[in-house]
């Protein structure tokens, strides 16, 4: 009979990872809501960006929801300051970014069976979604809304009925 029961040391370093990262979004988080994301951009840092935003996109798509609460809530932030039609705002290719993978993860959260919105946690986590969205589409006004309309929901599996 084989057992799927992992070696000790294996589970204990798997939460040590789990922690890990745990600690780095929160970081990160702490990073956006307290308007401290300058640090990420600076020259030293800029090379990194790209690994930094996936990695948050990352901790978006976790099973444990206070990550996915921060995680999508330090996208908001960023999105609320680098998004826009102000090049003196934005990270150059953000915009992009914000349309072709933050929008489309929101969405891919949200769907979820195991989203459970009647859990408090991910309630939370819901809230901190509709920030965002609401962000993208306050930021990057009609272009931005007619990107989701026209090419996030549809590949989301919504018909033209449920996007309306």
């Amino acid at each position: 009979s084989t057992s799927s029961v992992k070696p000790s040391g294996v589970v204990e370093e798997d939460r040590e990872k789990f922690e890990l990262y745990r600690g780095f979004y929160t970081l990160l988080a702490a990073l956006a809501s307290n308007d401290l994301y300058g640090v990420l951009t600076t020259p030293l840092n800029l090379p990194s960006l790209n690994d930094i935003l996936l990695c948050i996109l990352n901790g978006c798509l976790y099973s444990d929801m206070l990550c996915v609460k921060q995680c999508f809530a330090a996208l908001a932030r960023l999105v609320e300051v680098w998004a826009g039609p102000s090049e003196a705002q934005r990270c150059p290719g953000f915009n992009t970014f914000v349309l072709e993978r933050i929008a489309p993860a929101a969405f891919h959260v949200a769907t979820q069976p195991t989203f459970n919105p009647s859990d408090a946690t991910t309630f939370a986590a819901l809230g901190e979604i509709v920030a965002l969205e609401r962000g993208i589409a306050n930021q990057l006004g009609p272009a931005g809304v007619q990107y989701l309309v026209e090419r996030t929901l549809p590949s989301a599996g919504l018909n033209a009925a449920q996007i309306q």
